[in-house]
């Protein structure tokens, strides 16, 4: 199904192609993070052009390190007119985001700092988030509905971030209840106070460093990296840039008119989410490319515009940029289930390394977090009231190792409904405090289930061997170019036969499956008339579309919608300081198949899955529950 007109193709406009050379000042003149703003700033940083979605309770360090550890050089940027990239910039960056903190709970309680970034805590600070030389450029997002609370957010983080993102997305009930995410896009007056507040704050803090000689000197010398690995220190005394990342309204000119306000406060780039609000749970549906590209056609060039939405399976980030015309394109789920592939080319990549062996990256992943997270965990600062050895089954408190569960869970969706034995061993793993008194290594568990994952890769291996090439390499699985409606290929490539052990996406049925099968009444935002019900409906169905919605949200867009969801506990309640223990659920997965095309056999193939790996919608309960990536991400 191809996507309805309603972007610039719609409006009389061709697709993106921005030229932004000539207000682009070259990287090389620039004062790195100083009084810069807007692409000066962006290209200050490198430019990144693969970036890392914000994913509560998913996007901590240890999967910022080893996503950004096999990013490809990715397309040359606008800028650099064919050249490899910018000035001083040889490969662009990788850029990741934080997963999403609040605010307030960040600047009132120092346990729920250590919580979620330890290296900023103003006490007993530790390990390596936002170290120059394994997590940077980064930036923190937070949510918020107080302009003084983000301001404050931004003054805890500075020297630890490259910029701060507001958090105007998340589209769950919790964000309705608590007041922000996509809650605050009827209240552009809140919204511009969040942004310019600290927008401001930045501006005249710079104004006061440069009319101190030695503040000066000594922001100059914190801008040399510390030495390699050892715990984050600032690398600045200035206050991080702010940024927004928002969601599609009704219509592509009340979209552009919000995106204008935003701009309006002085953001630094302004992040973009091709959804409404009212796409999630079992009607997310696909992200509208074109409404990006409307923007991106319609926006001042000088404008840093990143897309977000619709990245499943590799080659996607690349399209997603030429169809758009962003600057840079932004995955979340697409990095949980193939974090290692997600972003890669399939014209120059290995079908290994495009479709890497779940096992392998599963332990790559386990070492990163020993090397990288275990090593700077002081016990002091994990257990500060206690001077006693933690007892054997005390959780660890670093936010690297509460979602271990729940990354390998989705790393291994397709793997667990075959062997249940082995879904059950990883439901009942749990990590171990190190320095427990007995000595048990902290990822016990969670080493036993992946050697016990790759003895069954190993003997599915041995009794059906993969194809190889005259190199010992496998040759990949049949894969054909993507055709859209009127028979034209469409630049994306359709995958057929991805062995189960392999990291691939998680692929959900449409709306239109999902309320076949009963997982929901009808598609919230149709006519009572259109999904079969009168005007004296059931309730079932009343309620299922009780919030007002415009007639661009789902179907008029012409997305084919994708389906259900599991969990909605995904955010971080006010004040909330305890450490959550995700078990395992997958959050949502994004139903795009090249070219925003879902064939008719996919449509019914395409079993959605909840967290355990069994067939959701069929009654079937998982063993464990947890908190879901936000669905402002996907």
């Amino acid at each position: 199904m191809a996507l309805a007109q309603d972007g610039p193709e719609a409006c009389g406009q061709q697709p993106a192609q921005v030229d932004v050379e000539a207000s682009t000042t070259p990287t090389a003149q620039l004062k790195p993070h100083r009084h810069l703003h807007g692409r000066d700033f962006y290209n200050s940083i490198g430019a990144p052009r693969y970036i890392l979605a914000p994913m509560v309770d998913h996007s901590h360090l240890a999967w910022r390190i080893l996503v950004r550890r096999h990013a490809p050089a990715p397309p040359p940027h606008p800028a650099s007119s064919g050249s490899a990239n910018l000035p001083g910039f040889p490969v662009p960056p990788f850029m990741a985001y934080t997963p999403m903190f609040h605010s307030r709970n960040f600047t009132q309680s120092n346990g729920y700092i250590q919580q979620n970034f330890p290296s900023a805590s103003p006490k007993d600070a530790y390990g390596l988030d936002g170290h120059p030389e394994v997590d940077r450029p980064l930036v923190v997002q937070f949510c918020s509905n107080v302009p003084a609370d983000l301001l404050r957010g931004c003054q805890a983080v500075r020297g630890y971030t490259d910029a701060v993102d507001l958090n105007l997305g998340c589209p769950q009930g919790i964000a309705k209840k608590g007041h922000y995410g996509a809650f605050l896009q009827e209240e552009w007056g809140l919204v511009h106070d969040l942004l310019s507040t600290s927008a401001k704050a930045r501006e005249e803090e710079e104004v006061e460093e440069d009319d101190v000689e030695e503040k000066q000197k000594v922001t100059k010398s914190s801008d040399h990296s510390p030495k390699p690995l050892t715990t984050t220190t600032p690398t600045t005394s200035l206050l991080p840039p702010i940024t927004a990342k928002i969601r599609i309204l009704d219509s592509p000119e009340k979209t552009l008119e919000y995106a204008n306000m935003v701009l309006s406060s002085d953001v630094t780039w302004l992040c973009v989410h091709g959804r409404t609000r009212d796409q999630k749970g079992h009607n997310t549906g696909l992200a509208s490319w074109p409404r990006i590209a409307h923007l991106r056609t319609s926006l001042p060039p000088r404008t840093v515009l990143i897309a977000n939405g619709n990245l499943l399976w590799p080659g996607d980030a690349a399209r997603c940029l030429a169809s758009t015309g962003a600057d840079a394109v932004m995955s979340a789920e697409g990095a949980l289930f193939n974090p290692t592939g997600i972003f890669l080319d399939p014209e120059t990549a290995t079908p290994n390394t495009l479709f890497p062996r779940m096992d392998v990256v599963a332990r790559e992943y386990l070492q990163i977090l020993r090397d990288h997270v275990l090593e700077y965990i002081p016990p002091p600062a994990l257990h500060p009231t206690n001077p006693q050895p933690p007892s054997l089954s005390a959780p660890v408190l670093d936010p690297n190792l509460g979602p271990v569960k729940s990354h390998l869970f989705k790393l291994l969706h397709c793997f667990l409904p075959r062997h249940t034995s082995i879904r059950g061993m990883l439901a009942k793993a749990r990590p171990y405090v190190k320095g427990n008194r007995d000595g048990v290594d902290p990822l016990r568990d969670f080493v036993g289930v992946v050697e016990e994952v790759a003895r069954v890769i190993e003997g599915e291996l041995a009794a059906n061997p993969e194809k190889v090439d005259g190199g010992g390499e496998w040759v990949g699985p049949v894969r054909r170019r993507v055709v859209g409606e009127d028979g034209a290929e469409t630049g994306g490539w359709e995958w057929l036969d991805v062995p189960y052990y392999r990291c691939q996406p998680n692929v959900r049925v449409l709306p239109e499956e999902a309320v076949r099968r009963g997982a929901m009444a009808s598609i919230p935002g149709q006519k009572a008339e259109e999904a079969g019900e009168g005007e004296g409906g059931d309730k079932k169905s009343k309620k299922a579309g009780k919030r007002k919605r415009g007639e661009n949200d789902v179907g008029g867009d012409g997305v084919a919608p994708r389906g259900p969801a599991t969990t909605t506990q995904n955010e971080v309640p006010e004040i909330e300081v305890e450490m959550k223990d995700p078990e395992g659920q997958t959050g949502e997965a994004e139903a795009l198949l090249r070219d925003n095309v879902v064939s008719e056999s996919e449509k019914v193939s395409a079993v959605p899955r909840d967290g355990d790996g069994t067939a959701a919608g069929t009654g079937t309960t998982s063993t464990s529950t947890s908190s879901k990536p936000c669905e402002d991400c996907y």
